[in-house]
């Protein structure tokens, strides 16, 4: 394989735990969201410590920790509230980390169409799009389920996360016929085949 073209990675592994499951840049401990595309990863759930001040308000006591920048809040600074659909945790998220989550994922989504690169490898040019979060994608990136004995394709294409939401529970079956988009194009599977329409 060339060594400029990225591997297909198998999307019923977990992983990969050290990259952003969008761009595939290194995860950084400062934010559980990803610097480069906004994509928010596990929620933190530090304790709030009794008598704790807003970092923006040092006079006010705070009534949570953001979730995503593990800094204490006071209800003017929090933005947004809610459960862990997981663990029924109670979390919060700031107004600063919200704003800034919603300017990285704009300016990602504008970087990728300007250059029409792939999300993960900016190196590499995008093929199609993912069909559920319409992110642009190389052929490497995307995948598709199949059907009849795995001579049609089912549905897709879908990114690395999308694949594997629209494959749990019910349609985990699914997960099972894989076959990705370079795969796809190297078979005939996709000749005269709209990949929008699959969806």
């Amino acid at each position: 394989m060339p060594e400029d073209r990225p591997p297909v990675i198998d999307p019923t592994i977990v992983g990969p735990a050290d990259r952003c499951i969008t761009c595939f840049q290194p995860i950084t401990r400062k934010f559980s969201y990803c610097e480069n595309c906004g994509t928010t990863r596990a929620f933190g759930f530090d304790d709030l410590s009794p008598g704790q001040r807003c970092i923006n308000h040092p006079t006010v006591v705070a009534t949570a920790i953001c979730s995503s920048c593990n800094k204490p809040i006071c209800d003017d600074c929090t933005g947004k509230r809610g459960k862990d659909l997981f663990g029924g945790f109670d979390w919060a998220e700031c107004n600063n980390c919200l704003a800034r989550i919603d300017e990285l994922q704009k300016s990602f989504k504008k970087r990728l169409d300007k250059k029409k690169v792939c999300a993960k490898h900016p190196n590499q040019m995008a093929s199609f799009r993912c069909v559920k979060c319409k992110l642009p994608h190389c052929e490497a990136c995307l995948y598709f389920t199949r059907k009849l004995f795995r001579t049609r394709l089912a549905k897709g294409p879908f990114c690395l996360k999308c694949f594997r939401w629209e494959t749990l529970g019910r349609n985990s079956g699914a997960r099972k016929t894989w076959i990705s988009a370079r795969e796809a194009i190297a078979t005939g599977l996709l000749r005269g085949v709209d990949p929008n329409a699959l969806a």
